[in-house]
Formats: C-alpha cells, structure tokens, sequence
C-alpha cells in the first residue's frame, strides 16, 4: 500500500492542522497505515497557495488547511475546488 499524503497548510505553524490530521487518521483507524505529512507554514500570499497546490496535485495528496486570514482562505478555498483536491 502506497503512503498516504498529507499536506497541512497554514498562516501559522500549522501544528493545530496536524493534530486534526492525526485524530482523523485515528478516527478511521488508518494509524497503522504509513503517512507522509509535509507542513507549509507561515503562507502569506497566494503565490505560496499556488506553489502547495502544485506539490498536492503532483502527489495526489490531501490538503489540511488552518488560515485565519479571510483573504487566504477564500483563495485557498476557491483553488481547493478548482483543482479538485481532497
């Protein structure tokens, strides 16, 4: 079975975003199931956005998002959907 990935995406650290991501994996008992978890902290513009993107599609990953930013996560939204990535 190939690694899961995971991207976890934020305007800050990103640890709450891979803690979600943990308890998830656990919720569905996928602990035992090899992961791969990238973090992209501090994004502050859409370039970045773009850029995490890229990685996720060419990875075939899951996207985690935390932004607290309105701006970035209506973007990050909007290109989630757009691209179609979990």
């Amino acid at each position: 079975m190939r690694p899961l990935k995971i991207l976890i995406a934020s305007d800050s650290v990103g640890e709450t975003g891979e803690n979600v991501a943990r308890a998830s994996l656990a919720q569905f008992n996928i602990s035992s199931v090899k992961e791969v978890m990238i973090r992209y902290p501090y994004i502050d513009s859409e370039e970045t956005i773009d850029d995490m993107i890229v990685v996720a599609k060419e990875n075939d990953a899951i996207v985690v998002y935390t932004m607290v930013k309105p701006d970035m996560k209506a973007y990050m939204e909007r290109r989630m959907v757009e691209e179609k990535i979990p």
